[in-house]
């Protein structure tokens, strides 16, 4: 037997190890319908269902600044937003931020240092002024505090506070430089396009360009993982998420009411935050996680409950640390399986799993081979 959140649920034979619903510190909600904290990506509308589609990953989109005129958001490790609002700088942790400064560009450090541009200049928040020159798109890496930006001189290339200009390309023989981001390693990405071309690729100092030519993608963002996230159209047109290492991250349609998602920023919990628009109309600041996966039927506790990695201590992810971890992350979180071995796989706790107190989806469906139980009510598994 299996209990979540004060509700026992049996394990049933095969592979399946729960059944699909999603967990409020209400209670569960059958099905993969939406609350006003997080929700499941829906399938697609009746009439896009019927065009070529990337399979959806199981993910679940959060409003985590509900707010139209927030913009420009950057996001750490502790899952603090910082963003720009009518050229003033805000935090979901700490409020407002620089009062009285006109802010342009934003980036956000684990340690909650915060750099800016104002086009005049790129100024940290604890360091002072870092670059005395025409800047803008600042952005810094998590822990080492390097500095990247777009320069407003000459051919307007990317430069780091570390690495000086990163590349070298030159405006008149058609290149223009767009927006970056660095990592801890140093690698940097920024958008590049070489006229006539009318699509914009993203550029890595390590490994070239790492979108194609017939793709126009925008406002890449890196982690320490390596993992790139930018906005680039659809195959209807929808400006959306994309990875790197996840393929497409956000599937909005006229089903969602939603048309564009666009600036996205991702931490090395591969987390990501952008702005969502509602009907053309930007609604708010958005976070889309990716699961915890339960590979182990074992029953130890997280290791380090909210670092986002769900780990007993051995290295195996536990169904009780998954929900210790769900509960400790600031979003909506997904619990996957992929348990090795043939199944069934049976979970049985030694005591009570945790309490569910904050929004999470536990998904069964997810591990190999699961199918539903095509017996009716009472007849057993």
């Amino acid at each position: 037997m299996v209990a979540v959140a004060g509700i026992v649920t049996p394990v049933l034979a095969g592979t399946l190890l729960l059944l699909v619903a999603q967990l409020t510190p209400a209670g569960i909600i059958a099905g993969r319908s939406a609350d006003d904290t997080g929700r499941v990506i829906p399938s697609p509308s009746s009439t896009e269902s019927q065009q070529s589609e990337p399979e959806r990953p199981l993910l679940v989109y959060k409003l985590a600044v509900d707010d139209a005129r927030a913009n420009l958001a950057a996001f750490n490790d502790d899952g603090e937003i910082v963003y720009i609002k009518d050229g003033q700088a805000f935090s979901t942790t700490r409020g407002e931020l620089l009062a009285g400064v006109h802010v342009t560009g934003i980036g956000l450090s684990n340690d909650g240092e915060v750099v800016y541009s104002d086009d005049t200049s790129v100024t940290s928040t604890t360091r002072g002024v870092l670059v005395q020159t025409p800047s803008g798109s600042p952005s810094i890496s998590p822990t080492t505090g390097e500095v990247a930006y777009l320069s407003r001189v000459g051919d307007g290339n990317v430069f780091t506070t570390a690495q000086g200009q990163v590349e070298s390309f030159d405006r008149a023989e058609g290149y223009r430089v767009g927006a970056g981001d660095v990592n801890d390693a140093g690698e940097v990405v920024f958008e590049l396009r070489l006229l006539p071309n009318n699509n914009t690729q993203i550029y890595s100092t390590t490994r070239g360009f790492i979108t194609s030519l017939d793709v126009n993608a925008l406002q890449p963002s890196i982690n320490n993982n390596g993992e790139v996230v930018w906005s680039g159209h659809d195959a209807f047109g929808r400006q959306q998420i994309y990875s790197s290492t996840r393929g497409q991250l956000t599937f909005f349609d006229s089903s969602d009411s939603f048309w564009t998602a666009d600036l996205p920023d991702i931490n090395n919990q591969g987390t990501v935050v952008f702005r969502g628009y509602l009907n053309g109309v930007v609604s708010g600041l958005f976070t889309i996680s990716p699961p915890l996966t339960v590979d182990s039927t074992g029953d130890g506790s997280d290791n380090d409950a909210g670092d986002r990695i769900c780990d007993d201590g051995t290295g195996k992810c536990t169904l009780r640390a998954a929900i210790e971890e769900a509960n400790a992350l600031p979003q909506a979180d997904i619990i996957a399986f992929n348990i090795s071995g043939a199944g069934p796989h049976t979970i049985q706790p030694a005591s009570a799993l945790p309490t569910i107190t904050d929004p999470v989806v536990i998904d069964g469906y997810t591990q190999p081979g699961a199918s539903p139980n095509t017996n009716g009510s009472g007849l057993g598994s």
